[in-house]
């Protein structure tokens, strides 16, 4: 979910954009995420062996991510949002605390409205408080918190691929999972490329029975596989979240927003903003016309900026929080 980045201060001056071809295989992931290096290559013009070269160095540089994505609510995780943190000192070594805890799963040091900025996602309402109190508990430097429960995420560029504006709404978890989707999906949050033989490995069964599984858990939007370059090396090196204080329709902003363009993710939230989004903009004036512009829009009263100065955790790997149904 939140942020799809490499913090400034773990930017490498000397890191290069993506060249030309390395861009056409991004493009390529950003429309499926599992597409073959042959599928690839013939519609990129590059060479099967060149595709497999610079895939391989863009993974392991960092440059690109592709990771499997199961919304949090289909795994029993109905309640998730952020929290907006002040420290009363240096907030690096809060953050990397918070990055260890097993219901975060993004969490940055910022500059700007608040010293960090944390996602979480929680089986339900009452562990949220739970977590809270853990949290402010066992650290002095916290100062004060802000919860921003999140009550409907918007993908204007479906996480990362480019498209139309769709919705992606909290759903019951309508969908059993059995031991096998258990052992995949928890595979493909790690790599979203890693092969059905791989699959079947984690899984316990055969590379069809893993590659027919897996075409009926994409087939039923249970998971999408989502390629993430690192916004830095597509020239984007400003990055952060905005916090949105509304006085007007709360879906209408988030429509205006998404039509500027700059977002990954746009959530509806609980609490004194009533929109919280990802942003990613090449530099500091470009950063001011889309905040202009946000200002700009009908219903927005308000808007805090926070920059992000280290990324501590990014994943899509939160488990199940119920038993395995009984056959």
């Amino acid at each position: 979910m939140p942020l799809m980045n490499l913090p400034p201060s773990e930017q490498i001056a000397s890191r290069e954009l993506l060249d030309a071809a390395d861009l056409k295989i991004v493009e390529a992931l950003r429309e499926n995420g599992r597409m073959s290096g042959r599928d690839i290559a013939d519609r990129s013009g590059i060479s099967e062996a060149n595709v497999s070269r610079r895939l391989t160095k863009l993974v392991d540089e960092g440059a690109l991510r592709v990771w499997g994505f199961v919304p949090p609510a289909l795994m029993g995780l109905q309640a998730h949002g952020m929290l907006m943190l002040r420290c009363k000192g240096d907030p690096g070594p809060t953050g990397k605390r918070l990055a260890m805890h097993p219901h975060i799963h993004w969490c940055g040091s910022m500059f700007g409205a608040f010293d960090l900025v944390v996602y979480y996602a929680v089986a339900q309402a009452s562990d949220t408080v739970t977590m809270i109190d853990e949290i402010m508990g066992a650290d002095s430097n916290l100062a004060s918190i802000l919860v921003a429960p999140i009550l409907e995420v918007w993908s204007p560029n479906e996480i990362a691929k480019v498209g139309p504006v769709t919705p992606v709404t909290r759903r019951s978890n309508d969908h059993e999972f059995d031991t096998v989707d258990r052992g995949m999906i928890r595979r493909l949050q790690r790599d979203g490329r890693a092969s059905f033989a791989d699959l079947a490995e984690a899984a316990g069964i055969s590379a069809t029975s893993a590659a027919d599984r897996f075409r009926r858990l994409q087939a039923a939007n249970v998971i999408q596989i989502v390629a993430l370059p690192d916004p830095a090396r597509m020239g984007d090196l400003v990055q952060g979240t905005v916090c949105l204080r509304i006085n007007g329709s709360i879906r209408s902003v988030m429509d205006g927003v998404a039509k500027l363009g700059k977002s990954g993710w746009i959530c509806a939230a609980g609490g004194p903003f009533g929109i919280i989004a990802d942003f990613f903009v090449k530099d500091e004036a470009q950063m001011n016309t889309w905040r202009s512009s946000i200002l700009q829009l009908p219903g927005v009263a308000g808007v805090e900026i926070c920059l992000n100065r280290q990324i501590h955790r990014h994943d899509y790997a939160w488990d199940f929080v119920d038993p395995v149904p009984a056959k």
